[in-house]
């Protein structure tokens, strides 16, 4: 467990960082590219796709949240590490216990609880992110009733 949680923590360090600089790279230099060329492909074209590529990668991360993630996933795994420490030197709670193989059960399924309700809480409602049918305005309907 303490393995999947370090790698769950890595892809989403990895995705965060490299969405973090694409988005930045993109915004920077759509601009360079309008002022500086007259070519329509290069001056035109070029920055419409950085800018699409930005705003979809900003959407993405405000989305998927991998920043959060990382740090519940890096978290989680330290503290299976510390109950492993724990565990293997009788410490702490494990010390006096007369089934520490129980307890340390017990306290690594806490803990895998912990990560699905923190990643719960990260997952979208459906109604944040669809428009409820009473949102529509009447004047944006068309002539069939339909948005």
């Amino acid at each position: 467990m303490r393995r999947g949680m370090r790698e769950k923590a890595d892809h989403n360090k990895s995705e965060a960082q490299l969405c973090f600089a694409a988005i930045i790279a993109c915004t920077l230099v759509a601009p360079l590219f309008v002022t500086l060329s007259d070519n329509f492909l290069l001056g035109k074209v070029l920055p419409s796709l950085l800018s699409v590529t930005a705003a979809g990668l900003t959407s993405w991360v405000q989305l998927r949240r991998p920043q959060k993630l990382w740090v519940i996933y890096r978290r989680a795994q330290r503290e299976l590490e510390q109950l492993k420490a724990d565990y293997d030197f009788k410490d702490g709670d494990f010390a006096s216990d007369p089934a520490p193989e129980k307890l340390l059960a017990r306290k690594v399924t806490a803990v895998g609880r912990w990560v699905h309700d923190q990643w719960e809480g990260l997952v979208p409602e459906p109604e944040a992110i669809l428009p409820k049918k009473s949102d529509v305005q009447p004047e944006k309907l068309g002539y069939d009733g339909t948005a």
